[in-house]
């Protein structure tokens, strides 16, 4: 609600400004449709019926739809950015900075869950592992290891799957009501592994759809490889001890999975690096299990590590006032069983205070913008004032004529502003059309303008989404409109005053 309160004061700060300008050039236009014929006559052959005032309705247009389409996308951007990390997170994160995670979390799970606030609370584990699919492709990605079952109940993670969820969708089915990492049932997986007695036991992997190939053809429709998911890949992870100090006496764990789905959340750059994995399996080849150490002749027992819990909310729960209340306890289970440092200790955070920079960063982004493109514009209100001003200079005699035939200094002004009045509300619903056309086909503007020209303005490399995203606010549309007409009556302003102040014995001397 917080947010919405500047826009609220900003449209009623544009509308009041317009009430005012109507009410100011209603005289002139009055005079203009009512008033003597003559005067009409005048008014019509020697102010409106000028073909240059055409150039500042084109270029009110421009700058409206130009505005318009910077806002849009900047604003589809970062509210993606908000949608997809707001999918793949709990609203509450609990976790400790570094690769070694952090005991004492099925303690902690169990405060969390008797919380009246939560819904639920589930543990995650997040690692580097080197990916290795059939011998052909080897790369680093990130892992996680997560209890997909519950955790598609959780969030939006679901919706991103292409096999258990957008396919299913497509084809007019029913996907699946949660997902899982459960092998494919008509899947010859001995085939594929010959000489793998434990070929149809191996756990299942979710990939990231560009690693194994997932693209979307010019339509925007995605291709899926041919038999993408009868292939195996064999995942190489590093386990890291709390204590550890350096990779050298440490031995990569490597497992075997079977490819059982493709993630595709739109972000790009997540796409192509990450892959998911039962959080069991991961924990044991993490060595993140609890277990028995021998240390100085003794045993000692290792409690279970995780690196973050994931918590969701219950309807109408106050993020910090959960935080607030489990706040002290969980920080006494972390000093319970977790060594603490200068750099480490546990965190509690919303998921918003987690991505914060990033999410600041695109908002800057985005007012940078847009005021560059808004200064831009004031090029408009100069190209009126000139416009304007020089039917003033050039057609004083007229002006002369029309105020001796009675109209007042106030009506001539009056006549100019409005004329500045339609100049700005022509040109900015006119901007507001071909701004919602071009926003409405961007993607197709920009894969003809690929096609054409052989490189591609938008990559999703670099841009992070695979389409182009956009977000037309009604409520900012219309400030950009105002603020447009009430540009073009600033324009006018001047030229309106020159003209009311001509004396008509003057003006009729005028050459």
């Amino acid at each position: 609600m917080s947010e919405s309160v500047p826009l609220i004061v900003a449209s009623g700060l544009v509308g009041l400004l317009l009430l005012i300008l109507l009410l100011i050039s209603g005289f002139g236009l009055y005079q203009y449709l009512w008033g003597p014929a003559a005067v009409r006559k005048l008014v019509r052959t020697y102010i409106f019926k000028r073909r240059i005032g055409w150039v500042s309705v084109i270029a009110i247009m421009l700058c409206t739809a130009m505005v318009l389409v910077v806002i849009s996308v900047m604003g589809g951007w970062l509210d993606t950015f908000k949608q997809k990390f707001r999918g793949m997170s709990g609203d509450i994160v609990v976790y400790r900075p570094g690769l070694a995670g952090f005991a004492g979390y099925e303690q902690m799970l169990q405060v969390i869950r008797s919380d009246p606030g939560v819904e639920e609370a589930l543990p995650l584990i997040r690692a580097i592992g080197l990916l290795n699919i059939l011998n052909q492709r080897v790369e680093g990605v990130q892992v996680t290891g997560l209890d997909i079952k519950n955790f598609s109940k959780f969030n939006a993670f679901r919706e991103s799957l292409w096999r258990q969820y957008k396919k299913p969708l497509m084809q007019n089915q029913t996907p699946p009501p949660v997902a899982s990492f459960d092998l494919l049932p008509d899947v010859p997986y001995e085939a594929y592994r010959p000489g793998d007695r434990l070929a149809t036991q191996r756990p299942g992997m979710i990939v990231g759809g560009p690693i194994v190939g997932f693209r979307k053809n010019e339509k925007g429709q995605v291709i899926e490889p041919a038999g993408v998911f009868s292939l195996w890949a064999r995942l190489e992870v590093v386990p890291i001890d709390p204590d550890y100090r350096s990779f050298q006496d440490m031995q990569p764990v490597p497992n075997i999975y079977w490819i059982v789905d493709a993630s595709l959340t739109q972000l790009y750059q997540l796409d192509e690096s990450s892959v998911y994995v039962p959080f069991d399996v991961l924990q044991a080849d993490m060595k993140m299990t609890a277990r028995t150490v021998i240390e100085d002749g003794k045993e000692v027992v290792l409690p279970a590590r995780c690196s973050e819990i994931q918590i969701k909310l219950k309807p109408g729960a106050d993020r910090q006032t959960v935080i607030d209340r489990l706040g002290p306890t969980l920080l006494a289970i972390d000093e319970q069983f977790n060594r603490q440092t200068i750099t480490s200790g546990l965190r509690i955070e919303t998921w918003e205070k987690l991505r914060e920079d990033f999410l600041n960063a695109v908002e800057n982004e985005k007012l940078l913008v847009t005021i560059l493109f808004g200064v831009i514009s004031v090029v408009a209100v100069f190209l009126i004032f000139c416009i304007l001003y020089m039917i003033v200079v050039e057609k004083t005699r007229d002006i002369g004529i029309i105020k001796s035939m009675g109209m007042t200094s106030r009506g001539v002004a009056s006549v100019f502003i409005g004329y500045g009045l339609a100049i700005g509300m022509v040109g900015a619903f006119c901007g507001l059309v071909i701004g919602f056309v071009f926003l409405r086909y961007i993607n197709e503007i920009h894969s003809a303008v690929a096609e054409l020209t052989g490189r591609a303005i938008w990559d999703p490399k670099v841009y992070a989404f695979d389409r182009i995203p956009t977000d037309m606010d009604p409520a900012t549309a219309g400030i950009v409109v105002g603020v447009a007409i009430l540009s073009a009556v600033a324009g006018a302003v001047l030229p309106a005053i020159r003209a009311a102040s001509l004396n008509p014995v003057e003006a009729l001397r005028f050459e």
